[in-house]
């Protein structure tokens, strides 16, 4: 007697089908039905002719851009199949007016096996508090904009993304960051500008790749002297942190530094002579601070500075003949540093590139010698007063 047997062969879910399963669960969870724009969504059309979706040549959902849609709710876990997407928007959009908002309130973990995204743009949704370590999973990740959303935490899980280049935290609730972002060795671009941050961990001094730092309008009260070892860093701000008192002579190391901005700090006491070995600076401020005492002869070493700025200062005294080596110079205030006193030193005609110079209401005053006089109607602008 012969048995016939007959396999039964499992259907293998169609991979295009899933694609579109994943984009309707995306649709139902966060409020499809509300979107201001939601063109082809749920129809039989071509994914790429859905709002806001692109695909790569074999149809697979590559680009997903509802940046300001009104998204609400939670994101699906369905979404953590789109295997070849590179890039998810669903943040706000800055630079249309009147751009309408996401108000996501959470993100699943299974975004964590996006093997292939490249940029996760979650900005501006205010109610998410949270993200989940997965995400620290994203090998590929280049960009993670986290502005404006609610966290007040980050997991340290984000400091295994070794490709990511730029991140932003600006006008989160962080208090604290992880000090396993200092493993970030591809980081360039940080900013916590806006936050509540009190403290940064010494380990963002590994960061070797960092060309930009942004504290500004945070709490912190001091910064480790570790970001000294920042050499690649080209921009550092510090301004509108109100509680922070001093800065540490390391930041002199910062042989590639270009701005150094400190203005409208609570910094006091002397200025380090180390800024004097910043020999990449071009623009230094350090207006509404409480610095003081003389202003230090080594900043005449800054052959590329080009913006100088100690206004409403308490910097006292006359003002060093060396700055008259500041060759690249094209604008220099020293206004309202009532402590300042003396005549301008005849050097400044050195410098053949200012076209700004503003010395009024201090007790400083311009030569009336011929050269001098020349050289400063040369100028595009200056105000004070001139020598008895």
């Amino acid at each position: 007697m012969v048995i016939a047997v007959t396999a039964c062969q499992s259907q293998e879910p169609d991979p295009l089908s899933q694609q579109r399963s994943a984009l309707k669960a995306l649709y139902d969870a966060t409020g499809g039905d509300d979107w201001p724009q939601s063109d082809n969504w749920l129809s039989d059309r071509p994914l790429e002719d859905w709002y806001g979706i692109s695909t790569n040549a074999d149809g697979y959902v590559d680009s997903i851009y509802l940046a300001g849609n009104e998204l609400s709710g939670s994101i699906p876990a369905e979404l953590g199949e789109l295997d070849s997407l590179k890039y998810l928007h669903l943040g706000d959009v800055r630079s249309i007016i009147d751009a309408g908002s996401n108000y996501l309130s959470s993100i699943p973990a299974e975004l964590g096996s996006l093997g292939n995204l490249k940029y996760l743009d979650l900005s501006r949704n205010s109610r998410l508090s949270s993200i989940p370590a997965e995400l620290g999973n994203l090998g590929s990740l280049v960009w993670l904009d986290l502005t404006g959303t609610g966290l007040t935490s980050i997991p340290a899980e984000l400091g295994n993304l070794g490709s990511l280049v730029w991140l932003s935290l600006i006008g989160t609730g962080l208090t604290s960051i992880p000090a396993e972002l200092g493993n970030l060795g591809s980081l360039e671009w940080l900013s916590l500008t806006g936050t509540g941050l009190t403290s940064i961990p010494a380990e963002l001094g590994n960061l070797a790749n960092l060309e930009y730092l942004d504290l500004s309008r945070t709490g912190l009260t001091s910064i480790p002297a570790e970001l000294g070892n920042l050499a690649a860093l080209e921009e550092l701000d510090l301004s509108l942190t109100t509680g922070l008192t001093s800065i540490p002579a390391e930041l002199g190391n910062l042989a590639n530094l270009e701005l150094l901005d400190l203005s409208k700090t609570g910094v006091s006491g002397p200025i380090a002579a180390e800024l004097g070995n910043l020999a990449n600076l071009e623009r230094l401020d350090l207006s509404e601070t409480g610095v003081s005492g003389p202003i230090p002869a080594e900043l005449g070493n800054l052959a590329n500075l080009k913006y100088l700025d100690l206004s409403e200062t308490g910097v006292s005294g006359p003002i060093p003949a060396e700055l008259g080596n500041l060759g690249s110079l094209v604008g220099l205030s020293l206004a309202s540093s009532r402590d300042l006193v003396g005549p301008l030193p005849t050097e400044l005609v050195r410098i053949q590139n200012l076209r700004v110079l503003t010395f009024h209401d201090t007790s400083l005053c311009a030569p009336t010698d011929p050269d001098f006089q020349d050289w400063l109607e040369g100028l595009e602008s200056w105000s004070g007063n001139l020598c008895d």
